[in-house]
C-alpha cells in the first residue's frame, strides 16, 4: 500500500513540473516589466495577447485629418477629397425628422506591406454633434449617391502594397446638424487603435442636388 502511495505522490509531483516545463531556472521567461513571455513551438519569443493589446492601447495615435489634405496612418496615406450632399430623406414613422444625406469620397495608398482592407461599413463610425454615433454606411444614403454621383465608388476594397483606391462613405444626418466628426480606424495585421478623425461643419458640405 505504501509503495502504491509513494507511486502517486511521484507521479503528482511529475505532473506539476510538466506544467512549468516551458519556464527557465531563472527569470529569462520574464520580460523587464515583470509580464510572462510565452514561447511558440519554435521557441520563438512572443508577447501574451492581453499584453500585445495593451501595448497598443498605450502606443495608439489620434490625428486629426484636414479636408484635402493627406495625413498618415497605420501605414496608409489617407485624404478625404471632398464631402457632398446627395439629397434629403423626409421624415416617416421611422425617421422622426428630415435626414441629410451626405457621401465624403476618400483616397487611400496602402503603404504596408500586406494587402490590407478598407470597410465603409466596418472602419468608420459618425459622431453627430457629439451625441449620436453611426456606422459610416447607410443603404439608402448610399444607394442616393449611386445616382447622384456620376463617378461613385463605394470605399470597400482589398488593397495591395502600394496600389490607392478612392471611394464614398455615405450616411445620414438629422437637419440641422451643426458638427460632424467622421472617424476612421484603419485595419492593420497586428493589434492596433490608431484613428483618425474629421470634423465637418455645414460650410464644407457642397449640395450637388443643386448643380
Amino acid at each position: 500500500m505504501k509503495k502504491l502511495k509513494f507511486t502517486a505522490v511521484i507521479m503528482s509531483v511529475l505532473a506539476a513540473a510538466a506544467l512549468f516545463s516551458g519556464c527557465s531556472d531563472n527569470e529569462e521567461n520574464s520580460n523587464n516589466s515583470g509580464s510572462v513571455v510565452y514561447y511558440d513551438n519554435s521557441s520563438n519569443q512572443y508577447v501574451a495577447p492581453e499584453e500585445k493589446d495593451q501595448i497598443a492601447k498605450d502606443n495608439a495615435q489620434s490625428i486629426e485629418g484636414k479636408l484635402s489634405e493627406k495625413a498618415i496612418i497605420s501605414g496608409f496615406d489617407v485624404k478625404m477629397n471632398k464631402v457632398v450632399c446627395v439629397g434629403m430623406r423626409e421624415k416617416d414613422d421611422r425617421n422622426k425628422v428630415n435626414s441629410q444625406l451626405i457621401s465624403a469620397e476618400f483616397e487611400i495608398t496602402n503603404n504596408n506591406s500586406d494587402a490590407l482592407k478598407v470597410s465603409s461599413m466596418g472602419d468608420f463610425t459618425i459622431t453627430i454633434d457629439n451625441d449620436k454615433t453611426v456606422l459610416g454606411s447607410d443603404s439608402y444614403s448610399a444607394v442616393t449617391a449611386a445616382r447622384t454621383i456620376e463617378d461613385y465608388e463605394s470605399l470597400d476594397y482589398t488593397i495591395e502594397p502600394q496600389q490607392t483606391v478612392r471611394g464614398y462613405i455615405s450616411f445620414a444626418v438629422d437637419e440641422g446638424w451643426k458638427n460632424i466628426t467622421v472617424t476612421y480606424t484603419p485595419q492593420s495585421k497586428e493589434i492596433s487603435y490608431d484613428k483618425l478623425y474629421y470634423n465637418i461643419t455645414p460650410d464644407v458640405v457642397e449640395d450637388i442636388t443643386q448643380n
